[in-house]
C-alpha cells in the first residue's frame, strides 16, 4: 500500500504478535499517556479504539494532549469507545480495583475548539446480565473528527 502505519502499543506480548501478523506496520513500545513515548512525527489519522475507557483519570488529558500533537492540521481522529451521556466508572468484574471508564470521549477534542466532527453514531453492542440497570452498560460510541486550527474562529478584518 501507499501508506504507512504506527502502531503505539503498551504491551510486547501484543507488539510481538502483530509484528507477525502485520509485518509492514511499524509497532512502538509505548502509552498515550507518556509524552516520552510519543513518536517525533506528525499523522494525517489516528485510531483509537477502546483505549480511552481504560486510561486512569488523573492521566486522560495527558493522552489527549499527545494524541492532539500527533495529528496534522487538517488530519484526521477517529474514535471508538465505550460510551455513555453522563461520565460513569464501572468496577471491572475480571479484576479486583479496576474500573472502566465511559463518557463521550469526543468531547474533550472538541472543547477545544479546532476539531470538528465529521461523523458521530452510539448503540448498543450486547445483551448482558452484568449490569442491567444501566441501559448504556454496553454502549459504544464512533467519532471522526478533524483537526481545523483555524476554521471556526472568526478573524478579525
Amino acid at each position: 500500500p501507499s501508506w504507512k502505519g504506527t502502531v503505539l502499543e503498551p504491551s510486547q506480548k501484543a507488539i510481538k504478535k502483530g509484528s507477525k501478523l502485520f509485518p509492514k506496520i511499524k509497532f512502538i513500545n509505548g502509552s498515550l499517556t507518556k509524552k516520552k513515548d510519543m513518536p517525533k512525527k506528525v499523522y494525517d489519522l489516528a485510531i483509537i479504539c477502546m483505549v480511552f475507557s481504560w486510561i486512569d483519570r488523573g492521566l486522560l488529558s495527558q493522552a489527549i494532549a499527545n494524541i492532539d500533537y500527533l495529528i496534522k492540521p487538517g488530519g484526521y481522529i477517529i474514535i471508538r469507545d465505550f460510551f455513555s451521556p453522563h461520565p460513569q466508572a464501572n468496577k471491572y468484574h475480571h479484576s479486583k480495583g479496576l474500573f472502566t471508564y465511559k463518557q463521550d470521549y469526543s468531547l474533550p477534542f472538541l472543547s477545544m475548539n479546532i476539531y470538528t466532527e465529521l461523523f458521530k453514531n452510539s448503540a448498543p453492542v450486547m445483551n448482558s446480565n452484568q449490569d442491567n440497570k444501566d441501559p448504556y452498560n454496553f454502549w459504544t460510541m464512533n467519532s471522526i473528527l478533524q483537526k481545523d486550527l483555524f476554521g471556526r474562529y472568526r478573524k478579525n478584518r
